[in-house]
């Protein structure tokens, strides 16, 4: 701390004993004058170049003036400035008061930095430092003991311990961090306290800037970060029973189905229409030769739906037409077979749905979303003084929002992105703690730019040294890797999600509703073709079981159709009747094949 001394200086101000030694020179010159020649005093006009008489003649004895005042010796030299006059600059140290300036030799500085350092530790040691901040998670949490706990918490503990000093936290009062307002031309928050030396250091997340650099000094920064995006994560569609059908669209299925219609229908007409499927029955009858064609309508649609399936069938053309059909409708029902799998997987097996936004530039290209950040703090600051096209682009959006897209706080920020629709601009330390333990909110893009954490002291203290150089300390020993490892990497609630999650039963639901649906259907129809061909039996040659021989003979039964069903019940649950006599010439002859 530097102060001026003047000699013959009591207990009075220096300013007051300057104001009456000038008083006393004015005053002896007038008197001096006024020996020698009377002095008159009469009326000027500042409209008329009238000057007063006496104007040159008192300057004149004001520089004859000598005598010894308050502030020392009072002489003038020919130009009318003080001469002779006895003035030292001294520097309060831990010795005593030493001269650093002199009217003979000017200014001597000849400390070296080793001392001064040992002196600001020497004074940082003996004085309880006031340390002001804002209560913000995880940087300070308030404990039931009204203690406080969090990143910064620990570093001013490891800053106290390396560098032996008491300390105080205490929130600052109107809980801003610090900015300028033009309209009042002064500063709030922490950085207030700064400047009006309420507070001796800010240890928090305040982000360091050439605007606060101007009022405050900043220490060596303890953190880098930037500014992220933060946007609530999309709702997943509740998955349907019916969820296969999702890999195609409603109008695909409608062209799957004309095209399998279709082609069974041309395969029918080929397969009557070319000669080459026309065959002799194996075995044949020599008294009565016959040719034969497998593409019925029955076998048509049967060998698509085969093909569709990927499974085959046992109808084979044989034809060169038939066969280009049956090649080009595999090749066909290949690559939607394909292409539905791999959309079935995609489909039943995703875990989240996609952010319609993925970075900056999506965001700044889009007007459903509106996006803001905390108001007239450090990224506001960036946004509305950036020269980079997408962000002038943001920040007029942003300024001529309707209703407005800036908060108060950075809680309200959060709150806003909770309910949705809301895309928040936020230093992204703050926003890696929320989003791994709030599984709501996700961060969107890379970083917008890099900024830093520092300590803040009032401009000129001797302390900022002492902390840069502290935490370059913390820093090497990786000690502040360590606490940020503490407090962001522990009590995570939202783990690195997958792109797959197994499958639930809702999921693929449908699936088994349309096996259930099958093997319900097939049961009547079965039914239905056992009574069709019962009825073309005479009742005297229906089937009947023998139970004492296990197997199966012609025998004259006089029973009803609902009597048979009944003996073809008990045949079916003894799990016998492998073999069955054939069926009577003439119903051979009257019935048909179903397939």
């Amino acid at each position: 701390m530097v102060r001026y001394i003047t000699t013959s200086l009591a207990c009075a101000q220096t300013e007051t004993a300057l104001i009456y030694d000038a008083v006393s020179v004015l005053a002896r010159a007038i008197d001096n004058l006024n020996k020698v020649k009377p002095i008159e005093f009469r009326p000027l006009s500042c409209d008329r170049s009238h000057k007063w008489d006496f104007g040159n003649s008192i300057i004149n004895y004001i520089k004859m003036v000598h005598f010894d005042g308050l502030t020392g010796l009072i002489q003038f030299d020919s130009r009318g400035q003080r001469s002779n006059f006895s003035l030292d600059i001294i520097e309060l140290k831990s010795t005593g008061f030493v001269k650093v300036w002199t009217p003979e030799y000017g200014l001597q500085v000849t400390q070296q930095y080793d001392v001064t350092v040992d002196e600001a530790l020497a004074s940082l040691r003996s004085s309880v430092v006031r340390v002001t901040t804002i209560e913000i998670k995880p940087f300070y949490m308030k404990t039931d003991n009204n203690t406080y706990v969090g990143f910064n918490a620990d570093l001013v503990k490891h800053l106290a311990e390396r560098l032996q000093f008491n300390y105080t936290i205490n929130l600052v009062g109107d809980g801003e961090y610090g900015s300028f307002n033009p309209a009042t031309q002064e500063w709030n928050g922490m950085v207030r306290e700064l400047i009006d030396k309420k507070a001796d250091i800010v240890v928090g997340d305040l982000t360091i800037n050439f605007e606060r650099g101007s009022v405050v000094d900043f220490s060596y920064p303890y953190m880098t970060l930037g500014i992220g995006i933060l946007m609530k994560k999309p709702t997943n569609p509740e998955k349907s029973m019916f969820s296969f059908l999702a890999p195609f669209s409603g109008e695909v299925w409608m062209y799957l189905a004309t095209a399998f219609l279709g082609v069974s229908l041309v395969v029918f007409t080929l397969g009557r229409f070319t000669p080459y499927e026309w065959v002799e029955p194996q075995p044949s009858d020599p008294d009565d030769p016959v040719l034969e064609n497998n593409f019925n309508i029955n076998n048509s649609f049967w060998f698509s739906t085969g093909s569709l399936m990927q499974q085959g069938s046992s109808v084979v053309p044989k034809a060169v037409s038939t066969r280009l059909l049956a090649s080009v409708w595999g090749f066909f029902t290949l690559i939607i077979g394909s292409s539905y799998t791999a959309s079935l997987a995609a489909v039943l097996t995703s875990s989240r749905m996609q952010s319609p936004i993925t970075n900056v530039e999506g965001l700044a290209k889009q007007r459903k979303i509106p996006y803001g950040c905390v108001d007239k703090m450090s990224t506001y600051r960036f946004f509305q003084d950036s020269n980079f096209t997408t962000y002038k682009q943001m920040w007029d959006v942003m300024s001529n929002a309707d209703p407005s897209v800036f908060v108060k706080n950075n809680a309200a920020g959060l709150e806003r992105v909770r309910r949705g629709n809301y895309a928040f601009l936020m230093e992204s330390t703050l926003i890696d703690y929320h989003t791994a333990r709030d599984c709501e909110l996700d961060r969107i893009g890379d970083l917008l730019n890099s900024r830093f954490y520092g300590v803040a002291t009032p401009q000129g203290s001797p302390y900022r040294t002492l902390f840069s150089k502290a935490i370059r300390e913390l820093e090497e020993s990786e000690t502040l890797d360590l606490l940020r490892e503490k407090w962001w990497k522990t009590d995570i609630k939202c783990e690195v999600e997958q792109t797959t999650s197994e499958l639930n039963l809702t999921a693929v639901g449908g699936v088994f509703i349309i096996l259930v649906m099958g093997l319900v259907l097939s049961l009547p129809i079965a039914m239905a073709e056992f009574c069709w061909r019962t009825k073309k039996v005479p009742r005297d040659k229906r089937v009947s079981v023998d139970r004492e021989r296990k197997f199966c003979h012609i025998v004259c039964v006089q029973g009803s159709l609902i009597s048979e069903l009944w003996k073809e019940f008990r045949l079916i649950m003894s799990f016998a009747g492998e073999q069955r006599p054939m069926p009577p010439d003439d119903y051979l002859v009257s019935s048909s094949t179903p397939l």
